[in-house]
């Protein structure tokens, strides 16, 4: 009888261990914004020429030379919450990159060296890399003949995006410039403005992702104006980017408890024998 209550004891034990080694269980994932997943990508602020014609963005050469204007319809911006919709490669690269996002622990894990914690120093002493989280993740690419201009070595293009950021607010722009590879653009390719939009220089085109402060992220609003021209503020989404542990945890939970039933089922037949 006594070894049966000591065995007894030690199966409760052991589940009560299994219990709270499950509760212990990490977030994995490093954080988006509560609506990174359904609001529409940044609105894109026009610019003019030198010629004076309107457009979505301007083409440089290595000489900072104007080499031609992007026309509004052919700057295709793709946010995250219309990937299953795109065209497939818009699409396939948008959903990589987010699940690669996902994966990592903290964002400086995606580029290579400690570029993103020197760019995040530069902006502030007092933030954090676990604080950043993902404030707007879209697809960037243009269309028609202009895409010849940006593929000349050394070309470049500069797009201004209406972000609503502070100046205060601390922005990295993260470049996921082929396959698993991303860059973190430093603050000589970004200038700020004062009305709270960003522009930004970059050498090719593919997914982007505006990292800011987890203070500045609480006043996130899903109704950014997207390339469609479209608003909608009543869209919402649950918090995504953060690993749900809630499975892990009674996943590990029910592992342990039948671990302790068939330890109190094999101490009974070894009694009963």
């Amino acid at each position: 009888m006594k070894n049966t209550v000591l065995k007894r004891t030690g199966a409760g034990l052991l589940l009560a261990a299994f219990a709270l080694s499950a509760l212990s269980v990490p977030a994995l994932a490093a954080e988006f914004t509560s609506s990174v997943t359904a609001k529409q990508a940044p609105a894109v602020v026009t610019t003019t020429t030198e010629s004076g014609e309107e457009v979505a963005a301007i083409i440089y050469d290595e000489n900072d030379e104007e080499v031609i204007g992007i026309e509004v319809g052919d700057l295709i911006v793709t946010p995250l919450s219309e990937a299953e919709e795109a065209e497939e490669t818009i699409s396939t690269a948008l959903t990589s990159a987010y699940k690669q996002v996902q994966s990592v622990t903290t964002l400086d894990e995606l580029t290579d060296g400690d570029d993103l914690e020197t760019e995040l120093r530069s902006q502030s002493r007092d933030v954090a890399v676990e604080d950043l989280v993902v404030y707007h993740m879209f697809d960037v690419t243009v269309t028609g003949t202009v895409a010849d201009y940006l593929a000349v070595d050394g070309h470049y293009v500069k797009i201004r995006f209406d972000l609503g950021l502070s100046l205060d607010d601390i922005l990295i722009v993260l470049h996921n410039y082929k396959d698993n590879l991303w860059e973190t653009i430093g603050s000589d390719r970004i200038e700020r403005h004062d009305d709270g939009s960003v522009s930004v220089t970059f050498y090719s085109l593919s997914p982007v992702a505006f990292i800011t402060n987890t203070s500045a992220a609480t006043s996130d609003s899903t109704g950014s104006t997207g390339s469609t021209g479209s608003t909608d503020s009543s869209v919402t989404s649950p918090k995504t980017g953060e690993l749900d542990t809630t499975p892990a945890i009674w996943g590990a939970v029910a592992l342990g408890a039948a671990a302790v039933v068939c330890f109190i089922l094999s101490a009974r037949k070894k009694d009963r024998a």
